[in-house]
């Protein structure tokens, strides 16, 4: 006797198997597609001159916050020089961005995000930078994570970063007031901070880029999906195959 039992191809395991190759190309989808549209621009300039003093906007600072620009360095200090500092003093730094006389060395830009313990907490990420080469400079800042990027590279990532205060309204500057100006060009600044209808997307763009290399992640997403959908196919062929009969009894014999 034909058995439909055994000709159902989809098993509950195998439905399993098949829910969880659609969640891995949905995640797939989800790195692929993540990005910029995660946030609100509080403000954006194509080109801003840096000047000590130069204040170019006001913004809110939130639980989390990105700040991007590109910048092409002139010259180098012999001194502290400021590039761009957000805050209604020196003590206030959210961010605090420089220039020192070691930048030409690894030590790269000078950063610091104030906490809520510590006004100066700083760091210097690297790369090594140059005279007459434009960067890609990006900082993404949450109350507990704190990543640095040049140009697409992850430089500085800490994960257990303090939590920082908020503000309605601090004032940024393109060269504090309290140091000397950076000799750089900055170009396509953009601070912005999460929609509150994507929060939990902002925080997957910003916990993706702490990966140096988003493709290879959406690579391996994909090569786990096409193994998992093989594997599904491989047991239900086989399943199906191998018992499409069964015997039954009629009448007290097979």
């Amino acid at each position: 006797r034909y058995s439909e039992t055994h000709n159902l191809c989809f098993s509950n395991r195998q439905k399993g198997t098949m829910r969880l190759a659609v969640a891995l190309m949905a995640m797939a989808w989800t790195v692929y597609s993540s990005g910029d549209d995660c946030f609100d621009v509080q403000y954006s300039a194509n080109t801003v001159a840096t000047l000590a003093g130069n204040k170019i906007a006001e913004i809110a600072i939130l639980d989390e916050m990105r700040f991007e620009f590109d910048v092409t360095i002139n010259s180098f200090p012999t001194g502290w020089a400021s590039v761009f500092h957000c805050g209604t003093s020196d003590v206030v730094r959210v961010p605090g961005i420089w220039l020192q006389p070691q930048t030409e060395s690894r030590v790269g830009f000078h950063i610091t995000f104030s906490t809520v313990t510590d006004d100066k907490p700083s760091f210097n990420p690297g790369p090594e930078l140059t005279t007459g080469q434009s960067y890609h400079f990006q900082l993404d800042v949450t109350q507990s994570s704190l990543v640095v990027t040049i140009d697409g590279v992850v430089q500085y990532s800490r994960i257990a970063y303090e939590a920082h205060n908020t503000y309605d309204r601090q004032p940024c500057y393109s060269g504090d007031p309290w140091n000397p100006a950076a000799d750089v060009v900055l170009t396509n600044l953009v601070i912005s901070s999460p929609s509150e209808c994507s929060v939990d997307c902002a925080s997957l763009d910003i916990f993706l880029d702490s990966f140096d290399n988003k493709d290879w992640l959406i690579i391996g997403l994909l090569v786990i999906n096409v193994a998992v959908i093989a594997l599904s196919t491989y047991i239900c062929v086989s399943g199906k195959a191998s018992v499409k009969y069964q015997p039954v009894k009629a009448y007290g014999s097979e």
